[in-house]
């Protein structure tokens, strides 16, 4: 009887686990389904004003807000990027679960989940740092075209020029600067270690070639 017991919890705790999974996988799924673009167009919208603003008025005051109003754009066009590559772990987790083969070598079964694990976190941190280093490059860049216009004061073109020379820092850190996960998952790759297979939905993850 208490065998029975324990097998009864023991499935209604996987079949719980698998529902909280497949349940929140669904949920984040159309949330990004209906917002993965959101970030996109509002930070485009304000974008295309700050530029215009700026560049057809000539009080220094309303420059400058114009410029923050570019800055806020670039951000959230950097933003929306970032969550329409990257939307969802909680997805990534479930269909890798749901694609579990079920090895009977302990050692195999290791082997499948911390590879699928670390390529998951791989895809994140790359996803991060590339929405900062494209998000930085194009705000220095646009600091950058901002000093050109002769309009502009000789106060703020010192700020535009800070500001231009603190974001291509983080550009250029971002670009040489890898995330542990990330780094990993490269250095395996260059050894023929790491290998990317497709499972359900889309999703690719990575797998040890020793398999």
């Amino acid at each position: 009887m208490k065998l029975l017991l324990i097998s009864f919890f023991f499935i209604f705790s996987v079949e719980a686990d698998e529902k909280f999974f497949k349940e929140k996988a669904i949920k984040d799924q159309k949330k990004y389904v209906h917002t993965e673009y959101e970030d996109i167009i509002s930070g485009g919208i304000a974008f295309v004003v700050g530029n215009v603003g700026f560049f057809t008025t000539e009080s220094t005051p309303l420059r400058a807000a114009y410029s923050v109003i570019q800055t806020v754009g670039i951000i959230n066009i950097s933003d929306g990027i970032y969550e329409s590559y990257n939307p969802s772990k909680e997805k990534y987790y479930y269909s890798l679960f749901k694609k579990y083969p079920g090895y009977k070598d302990k050692e195999k079964n290791q082997r499948y989940f911390s590879k699928n694990i670390i390529w998951i976190n791989a895809q994140e941190e790359k996803d991060r740092r590339l929405s900062r280093f494209y998000g930085s490059t194009f705000l220095a860049t646009q600091y950058v075209i901002n000093t050109l216009d002769d309009r502009t004061s000789s106060d703020l073109k010192s700020i535009y020029l800070f500001l231009a020379g603190v974001n291509m820092i983080v550009a250029g850190n971002s670009w040489f600067t890898r995330g542990d996960y990330e780094k990993h998952m490269e250095d395996t790759e260059k050894l023929g270690l790491f290998q990317i297979f497709p499972i359900p939905d889309g999703l690719s993850v990575g797998m040890s070639s020793s398999f």
